[in-house]
């Protein structure tokens, strides 16, 4: 498409569009991290104030850590290409990728460490 512009030529059109959008669609990443932060607190608070409601057993594991560590392990594989050889490239010709994949994916393998730890004291206290 570009090497049809830079020719003069009318580009043709694309049936699917999709690197545009995928494109836009990374501002998510970081929104969706701050939701899951927010119901993480809320949820910790409600086991604080309610401890009844503390769930026990395999729904534990399976539900309260397990699950939620799967989509941000997911986004702290977004590092990868940022710790290849591939960092200067990256860096250079995908800016918005290299820096959403540094910031999104630092703060979710901190996050996934940070919240197991706060779900496990939560449920540990009587």
């Amino acid at each position: 498409m570009a090497a049809e512009r830079l020719a003069g030529e009318v580009p043709s059109k694309t049936l699917f569009g999709i690197g545009p959008w995928l494109m836009r669609s990374m501002v998510l990443i970081p929104i969706l991290q701050v939701i899951g932060v927010a119901l993480t607190l809320r949820r910790l608070g409600r086991w604080r104030a309610d401890p009844a409601s503390r769930p026990s057993g395999s729904r534990l594991w399976g539900q309260h850590i397990l699950l939620p560590l799967v989509p941000n392990l997911l986004a702290a594989l977004m590092l990868v290409p940022m710790l290849s050889k591939l960092r200067g490239f990256m860096k250079l010709f995908a800016p918005d990728y290299s820096w959403i994949a540094m910031v999104c994916g630092s703060f979710a393998l901190v996050w996934s460490l940070l919240r197991t730890g706060l779900v496990l004291r939560a449920l540990r206290k009587p």
